[in-house]
């Protein structure tokens, strides 16, 4: 209304006379700082004996949620050096929270993953590691904690894939239950759902295609193990002749993503699969170079053997198939 707008320009230029009507005791302004109050955002109004914070520009009125004029002149005096200062405020954080533990406002994102790969088994570990390197997370690993928004988080987000979703809500929870930072930075309904990618084992024909094509003897023979066994790439490759039982006609191991104290995965062996370790290594290792390999050049390998086939799909999914006991 015309009055409001009236008494909102009257207390912007002379609060001391509308303190002075309205009982208000005067406010402790340096006479400097007369000609500074019609730059700030806010200004003090009192309505009653409660005191609210007006907004200059929109005229949208808050309670202060006080009845101490020189509380409220506080309030009112924080609210305009945010609007003026945020790099001061943020400055300022950091010196409260440097109070209370002096390593947090110097924390990056980086301290963030090393910790995290720092507890859980060997294949934990080397996911963690793998982790680390993704190209989506340059951005983020020298970053700071307290200077990091929900806006770097969406633009890493949108990088990345399935694993980057994965892994940086990781970091984010394992920093947030340290009490590294002191709210979630990205609230959980704001994380992009993960999309699932379509999965499926190779069929018979697909199956004899890349027997036909594979020159390498040790190579065919993995081929063919990973076929009748539905072992994954990486329990396959580092097989040993000690994994044979042949007195009881079985294959055991143990697989790389359980616990050590899991039981073993046991396949009978039947005459297909007898025919394909007999070919193999009588004593140490069943494929020695294969064997060598990390996971990531066995996935790398075998999706560059399936792409000359002209075969879609992960390699670590497409070899994959049922146990058999033949």
């Amino acid at each position: 209304s015309l009055n409001a707008r009236i008494f909102s320009s009257v207390v912007c230029r002379f609060p001391f006379i509308v303190c002075s009507l309205s009982g208000l005791p005067r406010l402790s302004l340096p006479p400097a700082q007369f000609g500074e109050v019609t730059s700030k955002s806010f200004r003090l109004a009192r309505r009653g004996n409660r005191f609210y914070a007006v907004n200059r520009h929109t005229l949208e009125r808050v309670s202060l949620g006080t009845d101490d004029p020189t509380l409220a002149q506080r309030l009112i005096d924080a609210k305009n050096d945010s609007a003026r200062a945020p790099a001061f405020n943020l400055a300022l954080g950091k010196a409260f929270l440097a109070a209370h533990d002096p390593e947090m406002p110097l924390r990056t994102w980086s301290q963030v993953m090393e910790r995290l790969g720092e507890v859980g088994r060997d294949s934990t570990l080397e996911r963690c590691a793998r982790a680390r390197q993704d190209p989506a997370m340059a951005s983020l690993r020298d970053q700071r904690l307290l200077e990091t928004s929900s806006s770097d988080f969406l633009r890493v987000l949108s990088q990345g894939g399935n694993s980057t979703n994965f892994f940086l809500r990781r970091i984010h929870n394992l920093a947030l239950g340290l009490g590294w930072i002191a709210a979630p930075i990205l609230p959980p309904k704001l994380w992009p759902k993960m999309k699932p990618t379509l999965r499926r084992a190779i069929s018979a024909d697909e199956h004899a295609r890349i027997l036909a094509s594979e020159q390498n003897p040790e190579r065919k023979r993995y081929y063919e193990l990973l076929w009748l066994t539905g072992a994954s790439q990486g329990d396959a490759a580092t097989l040993t002749t000690e994994n044979i039982d042949w007195e009881s006609r079985v294959l055991f191991f143990q697989r790389r993503k359980l616990k050590s104290d899991a039981p073993p995965s046991c396949i009978t062996i039947g005459p297909q699969l007898e025919a394909v370790l007999r070919q193999l290594s009588q004593s140490g290792p069943l494929f020695p170079r294969i064997g060598a390999l990390s996971l990531g050049q066995l996935g790398w390998w075998g999706e560059i053997q399936l792409a000359e086939l002209g075969l879609t799909g992960k390699a670590t999914t497409l070899w994959i198939t049922l146990a058999l006991t033949i």
